[in-house]
């Protein structure tokens, strides 16, 4: 009988598995689609990771990629590998509920409840946030985004300024399309190197900071700004319009905050994603800021035996990014190992 439940196959997941099995623990591995990738199975393939790809591999097995940075069509084949290498295979199942009880969770799985000693969550940010305004029957959220030769006609708002807007908005241009962003204030980039290096090698030395020392950071899940790759250049010739908030939104017409107004068909939102796990009884801590579970050390704050893998600053400041599960996934398989043979 498996003491230990864990949702979820995405990187998050497959990291825990395998170390929990280098450590002989048995787990029940489950995944709503029952097959290992997560995200990384319906994202736009071309995308590229902002993330080096040696800053991607999971315990265990080295990511191989020709160049520097591996795109997301790249990375659902290493997982899949990653999973074969590792034999590890998913059941179809959904959790829909779990409660603490005694000596561990109940989970309730639609068809028939089992008892667990500890549960890790794996799931990421499994909800969509969408703009605070009734959406119209051409809205799309960009992760449903699959390029666009999926548009029949070519006029195209995008609503947001982060790193899917600006990835989005560069595709298109390239394409021949004329997108319009719609967002609040200027889009703002990040440097994507410094000193000839990226600037995730120096991230990488940050993440090793305590999280009290990132406790501004850590409260709430940050906004993360694109890389400009041609975006100022396609805006100053003219090829995209940079546009205030949308506030209304009537058939295929927009308005925007300055009284202006577009006709649009299609419009896609890259408004981000959020941790609603729905699952999760309402007892366990979230940040009031934007709902993720509190974490310590990998572990709910409030709610002992329940594990946060790849969630904002549950045991370190990149513990939501692909570096931050290589790193929390031994120690919290190590710390589950100490848990289950505890007198």
């Amino acid at each position: 009988m498996s003491q230990v439940l864990v949702i979820g196959a995405g990187p998050a997941g497959l990291a825990t598995m395998a170390c929990l099995a280098e450590r002989g623990i048995a787990a029940r591995f489950v995944d709503r689609q029952g097959r290992p990738g997560g995200a990384y199975n319906w994202l736009h393939e071309p995308i590229t990771l902002s993330s080096p790809a040696r800053w991607t591999s999971l315990p265990g097995l080295a990511i191989k990629t020709p160049g520097e940075y591996v795109t997301v069509a790249g990375y659902r084949d290493y997982l899949h590998q990653y999973a074969r290498h590792f034999a590890l295979e998913p059941e179809p199942a959904e959790v829909t509920s779990l409660t603490a009880v005694e000596g561990g969770f109940e989970v309730d799985f639609g068809d028939h409840r089992q008892h667990f000693q500890a549960v890790v969550t794996a799931t990421g940010m499994d909800g969509l946030n969408w703009p605070d305004l009734p959406p119209g029957p051409n809205w799309m959220h960009s992760s449903q985004w699959r390029g666009p030769d999926q548009l029949a006609a070519r006029r195209l708002l995008i609503i947001g300024r982060g790193v899917s807007a600006v990835e989005i908005a560069e595709e298109c241009c390239r394409a021949g399309l004329e997108p319009t962003v719609s967002c609040r204030g200027e889009v703002k980039f990040s440097p994507q190197r410094l000193l000839g290096r990226d600037v995730h090698d120096y991230a990488f030395r940050l993440s090793w900071l305590p999280r009290w020392l990132a406790w501004g950071y850590c409260r709430k899940s940050p906004t993360f700004t694109g890389y400009d790759q041609d975006f100022r250049r396609f805006q100053q010739e003219g090829r995209l319009q940079v546009r205030p908030p949308v506030q209304s939104c009537h058939g295929n017409t927009i308005a925007f905050s300055d009284g202006s107004r577009g006709d649009f068909d299609l419009v896609v939102c890259a408004t981000g994603y959020r941790y609603a796990m729905a699952y999760l009884p309402e007892s366990v801590a979230r940040s009031p800021a934007d709902g993720h579970p509190l974490g310590n050390r990998g572990q709910s704050i409030n709610t002992p035996g329940l594990f946060l893998m790849g969630v904002h600053c549950a045991r370190g400041v990149s513990s939501q990014f692909l570096r931050g599960m290589a790193q929390d996934a031994p120690a919290i398989a190590a710390t589950l190992k100490q848990r289950l043979e505890a007198p």
